[in-house]
């Protein structure tokens, strides 16, 4: 019995100890009482354990959690962001597309046929480029054929009788002038133009911009103007 009361006091003093279970089974074996002590081993430790793994594993998920709603929240913005920017520019594309009366299929010719000549003696192609072509329907407007006294651009400009005259027949006239100029010497054969060809085919130009008149009041009724930036006919060879 004396044996007993020991062993339950020494399970008393052990049984907050953190490793109070090898302890405690020390004192069980040198009394002989080792399944009795058994059954009596403290579990303070185990349940206290336990709850600081649920914690930290309920800690985890909240991070996750948190982490995964921000991560969420960023992709919305940036879709959001993505939207609006295209928007606006569909909008600004949609605001210069009405500036100018060439058709889209007009465009796509318009460079198509610019940079067949600029392939032909190895020169990059040109882009098109809205602000140029803006420029170039707001002086076409005028309904008077002439070059723009002030410009900082490149600057092509031809005319036809009729309205329904294709601005592709006009530019291929341009390129025509190709047989006048000779590239090496830098020069243009006396009494020809060469200039509207040198412009299309200048090394240095990256874009192109083009606006039309269907409707001009003179004996030409279609006036097409084209720019290009930047400017080429300087001194030199064209390409």
């Amino acid at each position: 019995m004396a044996n007993f009361m020991i062993i339950r006091h020494t399970v008393s003093d052990f049984a907050n100890w953190k490793t109070g279970f090898d302890s405690h089974e020390t004192v069980c074996n040198a009394a002989g009482l080792k399944a009795r002590c058994r059954s009596q081993i403290p579990t303070n430790n185990l349940h206290e354990r336990t709850s600081e793994l649920i914690i930290k594993k309920r800690g985890k998920i909240m991070i996750i959690k948190m982490i995964t709603k921000q991560l969420i929240c960023a992709v919305f913005i940036m879709l959001w962001l993505v939207f609006v920017v295209n928007a606006q520019a569909k909008k600004v594309e949609t605001k210069y597309c009405t500036a100018t009366e060439l058709t889209e299929t007009e465009i796509s010719e318009i460079l198509e046929v610019h940079n067949k000549a600029r392939a032909d003696v190895g020169l990059p192609p040109l882009t098109w480029n809205w602000k140029l072509a803006v420029m170039a329907q707001g002086w076409v407007n005028r309904g008077v054929f002439g070059h723009s006294p002030k410009s900082n651009f490149g600057e092509n400009i031809a005319a036809a009788q009729s309205a329904d005259t294709s601005p592709i027949v006009s530019i291929k006239s341009w390129l025509l002038e190709k047989s006048f100029w000779d590239n090496i010497a830098a020069k243009c054969q006396t009494g020809k133009s060469c200039y509207h060809y040198t412009q299309v085919v200048w090394k240095s130009t990256t874009a192109v911009g083009c606006g039309i008149n269907r409707n001009a009041s003179g004996k030409m009724k279609m006036l097409l103007v084209c720019n290009y930036d930047p400017a080429g006919n300087f001194p030199g060879p064209a390409y």
